[in-house]
């Protein structure tokens, strides 16, 4: 045997090495020593397979679990960066990431709606796509149809998705409608014609459609304007006043029509009143010439009288119609006077033409037979008709 100690060999009676001096253990002891440690790695190998099977499981399970959850983390991650794409109108990219997260997780409800949201999502972005072409073309109306179709699409959904896309929609007919109403305005004329672009846009909320309704009001308050000032020159007041009102229904506020309006009620005033100091003034001459016409229509020019060869007494002379309307039937009443102004007789006679209107000239004429001593007449009356 040999010494523990030094290596040096020692005889199996020796206690101690003759070498070193270092106590010997002695063959017994050192197998007994040997027979518990081989005891002892019996027991831990008899424990220790089953508590490294265990651990190895736990380790195997929660590594599987870890990935689950971290699939699900990033499928989730994936599904709410896509439900935020969508909602800023980046909707292929957010179709994208769903597909992505689907083919991680094809059974999950939320993915399959959103996926399905998406798709109509889509086909609104198709119709949108249509529309800078129409416009370009000027084909407002068919860019309008496109954009009602993909309001059809989304018509029973509800949700912020949703939501996103009908406010796209109308943005996008709003700005069509605006561009739509600013060609066409620069063709209209008329009053009602405005107003009828004015209540196609007001239903809309956005910058560029104020914009264009505060030029559709100052149009329409421009021709109101133009127009009322025509019928004022004609003296029409009421036209003038019921065109600037409908005007102010649309632009309450313009101070130009409202000045205008207070204006033109002061010369209807000063008109009304002229008219009718004027009309009484005309009543007043009109009853005069009325009178006149009744009572001094024929004004005498000349009177003519001689004897005739046969001793007849002949009267002729003119009149002249001096009233303001036709008269007929003009009859002269006359006396006869010789030279000492001894009355011989009295008679009448007609003016002819039978009719004389305004300013018109007759003749009248008789023979008093027998009257030789005639010299001169006097009228006493006329009479006449009014035609």
């Amino acid at each position: 045997m040999f010494c523990e100690n030094c290596g040096s060999k020692v005889l199996e009676e020796d206690k101690f090495c003759p070498n070193c001096g270092a106590k010997l253990e002695k063959y017994e002891e050192k197998n007994k020593n040997i027979s518990d440690k081989q005891e002892n790695n019996f027991k831990n190998k008899f424990w220790f397979k089953p508590v490294v099977a265990t651990v190895f499981s736990v380790v195997l399970v929660l590594g599987t679990y870890g990935y689950e959850v971290y699939v699900d983390n990033a499928v989730e991650n994936m599904r709410i960066k896509a439900e935020n794409q969508a909602l800023k109108g980046n909707i292929n990219e957010a179709y994208n990431l769903v597909n992505k997260a689907l083919s991680k997780r094809p059974n999950n409800t939320a993915l399959k709606q959103d996926i399905k949201f998406l798709t109509q999502g889509k086909k609104v972005d198709n119709y949108i796509g249509k529309l800078p072409n129409l416009i370009k073309n000027h084909k407002y109306d068919e860019a309008l149809g496109e954009l009602d179709k993909a309001s059809e699409k989304i018509s029973e959904g509800s949700g912020k998705f949703y939501d996103f896309l009908d406010n796209v929609i109308k943005d996008k007919k709003a700005g069509i409608t605006v561009l739509q109403i600013k060609e066409d305005m620069n063709n209209k004329n008329s009053i009602e014609e405005l107003v009828a672009l004015l209540m196609k846009i007001s239903s809309y909320d956005v910058k560029e459609a104020k914009d264009t309704e505060k030029i559709l009001k100052s149009r329409i308050s421009s021709l109101a304007y133009n127009k009322a000032n025509e019928y004022l020159k004609n003296n029409n007041f009421n036209e003038a006043i019921n065109i600037i009102d409908k005007a102010l229904q649309y632009n309450s506020s313009d101070k130009k029509l409202i000045s205008f309006k207070e204006n033109i009620n002061k010369q209807k005033e000063k008109f009304e009143k002229s008219e009718s100091e004027r009309i009484e003034k005309a009543m007043e001459a009109a009853a005069i010439q009325d009178k006149n016409n009744k009572t001094n229509a024929v004004k005498v020019l000349s009177t003519n009288c001689n004897v005739n060869e046969y001793g007849d007494f002949v009267v002729s002379g003119q009149v002249k119609n001096i009233a303001s309307k036709a008269i007929g039937f003009i009859a002269v009443y006359f006396t006869i006077y010789d030279s000492k102004n001894n009355v011989l007789g009295r008679d009448s006679t007609y003016v002819y033409p039978d009719a004389l209107y305004p300013n018109e000239q007759g003749e009248f004429s008789s023979v008093q037979y027998g009257i030789y001593s005639g010299h001169h007449i006097g009228i006493d009356k006329i009479t006449w008709y009014l035609n």
